[in-house]
């Protein structure tokens, strides 16, 4: 029984831990990028004022994945068909834009919870580094 109790301790203590969803949920911020994120596990997220983008969000630790589902109220996968015509006449930065409108972006949250920094290990959008700031 005297051995039980190192493992008692440590389950509650990982037990206690609590998860970080409720530091992911709300209104994140950075240059003309805005995320809304609901305990849902759903977000939204708007770029220049413009470009609508909708999707799921799921966490790991403090690795925040963000898959996007919709652009402009249209399934990402649509979007991205109508626009590969158009490739020829797009940039190299708008062909990768393009190329990975369908792939996950994952960030890190701060151990204190108010800013989110793209992970570039696990990022599969491949866009470039952003940190987001909780409003």
């Amino acid at each position: 029984m005297r051995h039980m109790l190192p493992l008692f301790v440590l389950v509650v203590l990982v037990g206690c831990k609590g998860s970080r969803e409720k530091d992911v949920v709300g209104t994140w911020t950075a240059p003309q990028i805005s995320i809304t994120v609901t305990e849902d596990k759903k977000f939204t997220s708007t770029m220049g004022g413009q470009a609508k983008l909708d999707g799921t969000w799921a966490i790991e630790g403090n690795d925040v994945t963000f898959t996007p589902v919709t652009m402009m109220g249209q399934p990402v996968a649509e979007v991205k068909a109508k626009l590969a015509p158009l490739a020829a006449s797009m940039s190299a930065d708008q062909k990768k834009g393009v190329d990975s409108l369908d792939k996950p972006n994952v960030v890190t949250l701060s151990d204190d919870g108010k800013t989110m920094t793209t992970n570039q290990e696990k990022d599969k959008n491949g866009g470039p580094t952003m940190t987001l700031t909780k409003s």
